[in-house]
C-alpha cells in the first residue's frame, strides 16, 4: 500500500504515522526486532509487532481498524 490519506491518521514521517486517539503505527528497531509496531494509545496494552516491510504496515493498519487496542484494553487491565 502506498501512503494516501488513511481517515483520522496523520503521517508524521515516512516511520511514523499518528491517529487522533493518540495511537502511532511506528517503523523503528528494538534491540533484536526491527519492523513496524502498532502502538496502542490505552495504558497498559502492548505493542503489536509486524515485518519491516509495506506489507507489515498495511497489517498494523488492519489491526488497528479490527479494534486492537479499545477492545483489548480491558484484557490487560491489572
Amino acid at each position: 500500500m502506498h501512503w494516501t490519506a488513511i481517515e483520522s491518521w496523520e503521517k508524521r514521517s515516512d516511520h511514523l504515522f499518528v491517529h487522533v486517539t493518540g495511537a502511532r503505527i511506528e517503523r523503528r528497531g528494538l534491540p533484536d526486532r526491527y519492523g513496524w509496531y502498532l502502538i496502542p494509545a490505552e495504558p497498559g496494552v502492548p505493542s503489536l509487532y509486524f515485518e519491516g516491510t509495506p506489507g507489515g504496515c498495511d497489517q498494523a493498519f488492519i489491526a488497528f481498524a479490527a479494534g486492537y487496542g479499545p477492545c483489548f484494553a480491558t484484557r490487560f487491565a491489572s
